[in-house]
């Protein structure tokens, strides 16, 4: 006999299911993410301790899934800035999305979005690199504007156009 929690993050936890899949709700639907205050008030839980440990689980679970997952296909790759510049919090980062068509559940065809990863890094080639090498997989298509760390990276197909602020080619070409 082997329990139905056995082996997942719901294991030796006296926290009903119905909780947690509560919880992985909350966490999966906010765009900017949850604090352990606002999942301990969404589930009306008394301890901030035991809603704290319930939200680093899940966290944990989702990391480990995505740091399996490689992108593959036609994948769009630039550097890009998170931050306000008022302010002086400005950090660098590449981002990576996969290019792939979907229908949405109304029969919609939709914009070309999959998987996307995102690291804290430069637009410099040795960045680039490192990046492509531990989540895009071999071989697959990489779409850039001609920054100059991303027009020749290793086990890619690159392909870059010149954007130069011009809206429609970039809407084209990194949709």
């Amino acid at each position: 006999r082997i329990r139905i929690r056995a082996n997942t993050i719901f294991q030796n936890s006296k926290i009903p299911l119905l909780t947690w899949l509560k919880a992985i709700c909350f966490i999966t639907q906010g765009k900017r993410g949850i604090s352990a205050l606002e999942l301990q008030s969404a589930l009306e839980m008394k301890s901030y301790g035991t809603t704290w440990g319930l939200l680093h689980k899940i966290r944990n679970a989702l990391m480990q899934r995505d740091d399996q997952y490689k992108l593959e296909g036609i994948i769009e790759l630039d550097g890009g800035v998170f931050g306000r510049r008022q302010t002086g919090n400005q950090t660098n980062v590449l981002v990576a999305i996969e290019s792939k068509d979907w229908i949405d559940l109304k029969g919609k065809k939709k914009s070309k979005a999959g998987f996307a990863k995102v690291v804290v890094a430069s637009e410099t080639k040795e960045e680039a690199q490192k990046f492509v090498n531990k989540e895009i997989e071999q071989n697959s298509t990489v779409h850039t504007d001609r920054g100059a760390g991303l027009r020749y990276l290793d086990n890619v197909n690159i392909e870059h156009r010149e954007i130069g602020g011009d809206q429609e080619i970039l809407d084209h070409w990194l949709p």
